[in-house]
């Protein structure tokens, strides 16, 4: 037997299944011992192995030093060994070093990524069970024979590099992992400066891809810091790399973090930036625990006393220290959890806004491509593709999401449609589950194939029925004009179905997904993707929604 069934298989999917393998052969299982000699000859992969050049992350973890940590004996190795051996035919004392890569996003969904895993027996993936592969049999892909485990429109590829490395990874990561067998580019530069053989985790991410990503991220963030806590946007433009050590020993961990800079300069202006922020954030903590203690007596003042020395502590604890380019925070074992526990507290508004603006960024880049196809159709045919596709008595078929597809990068799922019959037709039926991930919110979970972004349909709106629908009909400016919105969760509907928001004009607000920490995120009809600020009212937001009501708005 072999890779991908799970103690009782038939409990999990076989995505999970992949997935619970993959952490199990991270964290699970007794190593045997092994001396110094033999972990530096045998068990361990090259530092900078099977990183493609434009990979953006990895972490490293050497099982055997982690369970040398009197922390992971209460762990239920018995169990885990017993569930590998049976399920996988793998003995998990023989995994020795596991290589984690995230790649650079190429274009939408998820990112590819892989796992090489070394081992210090040999590992035979043809027992692999049935129920756990999305195509029963190996399968070439070039000269290489893989194994697709898990769901078969998103699969991982399971291939023997040799009988004692093992390579899971994305479809479209497998080829770059085994031609990076050397290691190239930013983050195997990394990786060959800061790695070595002392820590049982390294993590590194390397900043220069990332950069652009994190500046718009940091601006979006922006908007929601509290004031003292603004310059921390600043914070993309002088770091290059992040690096974690984690080491194990005893009842003890030993934690180094090192903030990697450009150059000296640049270290000492994120130390300014970070400095700061700790001491903004600490007071921020103080004046929340003054205001939460009403008792004005002896009592009351011992606890603004108390806040006051656990702040100052935590600050003395959170600053860092600078050597040259990078910016280094150690810790150990109990202190360590306690400075993460604090220092996340501490800066816990700076990792909610940076929360709120990767969900705005992932939503406003649907919507902007969502805007985008409706202009390219709008110029490819004079006019917008209208609500619904119709038949010849005007009964609604399919949506107008279907009738961009193809100014979505999506001709090949398109032309499957039969566009002469209606949505659910027992053909048009099963294209449902090949929803474009344009049409799927990054933040709320909807049942398969449903969609939570609509057109604003109304006699009065830019879309209308009958139609045609034509921008020049919008008297009132595109600016000025919603083209599309975001619903909450209960009003989902199949992406292919010809329905969309119904306009309660008393309550033009209602039914519409509420961004965080606030305001509704639109798309207007020239293409641009705002936030409205409700505190505007609802009488601004129907002006909006008109095409030809006259009204003068500035809501941006």
């Amino acid at each position: 037997m072999s890779l991908s069934t799970v103690a009782n298989c038939r409990i999990l999917s076989p995505a999970a299944s992949t997935a619970a393998f993959l952490l199990m052969a991270l964290f699970g299982g007794t190593c045997d011992a092994q001396s110094d000699d033999e972990r530096a000859s045998g068990g361990s992969l090259v530092d900078s192995a099977y990183l493609p050049p434009t990979s953006i992350a990895t972490a490293r973890i050497r099982p055997q030093l982690l369970l040398e940590s009197e922390i992971f004996q209460w762990m239920p190795i018995e169990v885990a060994e017993a569930w590998t051996q049976e399920a996988l035919g793998l003995d998990l004392r023989s995994v020795q070093d596991v290589r984690f890569v995230l790649n650079f996003p190429a274009g939408r969904g998820a990112p590819p990524m892989g796992f090489v895993i070394r081992l210090s027996q040999p590992f035979d993936p043809a027992g692999i069970d049935p129920e756990l592969l999305a195509v029963e049999d190996p399968q070439m892909v070039g000269q290489r024979q893989v194994y697709a485990l898990g769901d078969r429109q998103m699969p991982f590829l399971l291939h023997a590099l040799d009988p004692q490395t093992i390579l899971i990874a994305s479809p479209t990561m497998l080829e770059p992992m085994i031609l990076a067998e050397d290691g190239t580019g930013e983050l195997a530069d990394l990786v060959a400066t800061e790695s070595s053989d002392q820590p049982a985790v390294e993590i590194g991410i390397g900043m220069l891809m990332l950069r652009p990503i994190a500046m718009q991220m940091a601006q979006q963030a922006g908007e929601d810091l509290p004031p003292p806590m603004r310059r921390l946007t600043e914070v993309p433009n002088y770091l290059d790399a992040i690096w974690l050590n984690v080491s194990a020993k005893q009842a003890t961990f030993h934690t180094e973090l090192r903030l990697i800079a450009s150059d000296d300069g640049a270290a000492e202006k994120l130390q300014d930036i970070v400095d700061e922020a700790i001491v903004n954030a600490r007071d921020m903590f103080v004046q929340q625990m003054d205001a939460e203690v009403d008792d004005d007596g002896p009592i009351g003042q011992a606890q603004r006393a108390y806040a006051r020395r656990l702040a100052d502590g935590m600050l003395a604890m959170m600053q860092p220290q600078r050597e040259g380019d990078r910016l280094l925070y150690e810790a150990e074992s109990g202190v360590s959890v306690a400075a993460v526990g604090v220092l996340t507290g501490l800066l816990l508004p700076a990792v909610q806004a940076a929360r709120n603006a990767a969900r705005r960024v992932a939503t406003a880049n649907n919507l902007k491509q969502i805007g985008l196809a409706m202009h390219n159709y709008h110029s490819a045919y004079r006019k917008l593709p209208g609500p619904a596709i119709v038949d010849e008595d005007g009964k609604p078929l399919l949506s107008w999401r279907v009738a961009v597809l193809p100014f979505v990068e999506q001709q090949t799922l398109y032309e499957q449609f039969h566009l002469d019959e209606p949505w659910d037709s027992p053909h048009n039926i099963q294209l449902i589950d090949q929803m474009p991930d344009v049409y799927r919110d990054p933040d709320i979970e909807t049942d398969p194939g449903e969609t939570i972004y609509h057109a604003m349909v109304d006699d009065k709106a830019l879309q209308k029925h009958g139609g045609p629908n034509r921008f020049r009909d919008c008297l009132d400016g595109l600016s000025n004009t919603i083209m599309a919105v975001q619903v909450t969760k209960e009003n989902a509907v199949p992406w292919t179905a010809p329905v969309d928001f119904e306009i309660d004009w008393d309550a033009p607000l209602a039914g519409i997904k509420r961004m965080e920490p606030g305001g509704v995120q639109v798309l207007m009809a020239d293409g641009a993707v705002l936030v409205f600020d409700e505190s505007l009212g609802t009488e601004t937001f129907k002006k909006m929604i008109t095409r030809a009501g006259k009204e003068i708005i500035d809501a941006r």
